[in-house]
């Protein structure tokens, strides 16, 4: 079996390989959803802020596409609360709120094509609280500005080398990563922990010591926005092999 070194990192975030999302107790009474562009193109904060009862619970988002709604009629509507809408994405993010009555939380999103999104919001226990969203990303024609591209992989000359992995225009925010030895049948090693988030399209670097030898090394995306069948097929997972 092979062994791998892996140099300890400070961790940007609470858990590399994870959606991330926060929280705070807030004033105020009542239900609302907010969610604002970020410089990252696709990517939104969305924030829901509502009363909450429980100590522990769930915020459970999920988010659809509305077909043939203008931006005129992406609200919350009669109309458009009877529309079936296409899934995107569907997660559940554990909170535990204290003593607070009323919180705010927030995640980043992917909402890359343009239309009509519905946001349906709700505790684990609870009436959904529906939002309605229209994106026009003109520059994001589909699914292919984000899927053409490659896995790509640069060592940046350090010792113990330094590697840094991107993927064209794909955010790597919600993943799993591994290496295996490429000349034996030795079961692959989980290296998510290890790698740092450097934001948005600018990847993951990962900093390890590795015997000489041949490696292949698998990056899976896990965002729930990979759900698309799409996605799924040409860009979820990626591949690449390399000898030092």
């Amino acid at each position: 079996m092979f062994a791998i070194m892996v140099l300890t990192l400070v961790l940007l975030s609470e858990s590399s390989a994870e959606l991330g999302h926060s929280w705070e107790c807030v004033s105020g009474s009542g239900k609302n959803v907010s969610i604002q562009r970020t410089d990252i193109p696709g990517s939104y904060n969305v924030t829901y802020c509502a009363p909450v009862a429980d100590e522990e619970t769930k915020w459970d988002l999920a988010v659809g596409t509305l077909t043939n709604v203008s931006p005129s009629s992406c609200i919350f509507s009669s109309k458009t609360e009877k529309s079936k809408s296409t899934r995107h994405s569907s997660v559940l993010f554990p909170i535990r709120n204290g003593n607070c009555s009323r919180i705010c939380v927030t995640t980043q999103m992917y909402l890359w094509y343009r239309g009509c999104y519905r946001l349906e919001n709700k505790w684990l226990v609870g009436e959904p609280y529906n939002a309605y969203y229209f994106v026009d990303n003109a520059n994001i024609t589909g699914p292919e500005y984000f899927c053409n591209g490659s896995l790509f992989f640069h060592n940046l000359g350090t010792d113990p080398p330094t590697f840094h992995l991107y993927q064209g225009h794909m955010p790597v925010d919600s993943y799993s990563i591994t290496i295996s030895n490429s000349t034996d049948d030795e079961p692959a090693i989980n290296i998510s922990d290890d790698c740092v988030q450097l934001g948005g399209q600018a990847g993951l670097r990962c900093s390890l010591r590795l015997p000489r030898g041949c490696y292949r090394l698998q990056l899976l995306q896990s965002a729930p926005w990979f759900d698309n069948t799409y996605y799924a097929e040409h860009c979820r997972l990626m591949h690449h092999s390399f000898c030092t």
